[in-house]
């Protein structure tokens, strides 16, 4: 089973699914940086970015966090169509 149909799958059994787990932006959308950058936040990048951002952390303790500049977050954020 792939990764998108792993993610369907667990969407359609739970409504409370972040949708963001079923929208993972492609990678063809980031420039070599954001995508190194996107790694730090595991294999759902956009969803962990924004279950950051929905517990209120700021980009400059996300970025903290995972160890990226916190420019890079705000850019990630913006990418993503995630809103603070």
């Amino acid at each position: 089973m792939s990764d998108y149909q792993t993610i369907s799958c667990f969407h359609s059994k739970s409504r409370n699914a972040p949708k963001s787990l079923c929208r993972q932006p492609p990678s063809a959308e980031l420039s070599n940086e954001l995508l190194s950058a996107a790694n730090a936040f595991g294999p759902f990048p956009s969803a962990c970015l924004e279950t950051f951002v929905d517990l209120g952390l700021s980009d400059e303790e996300i970025g903290h966090y995972v160890h990226i500049p916190s420019r890079t977050v705000k850019q990630l954020r913006q990418v993503w169509h995630i809103t603070q």
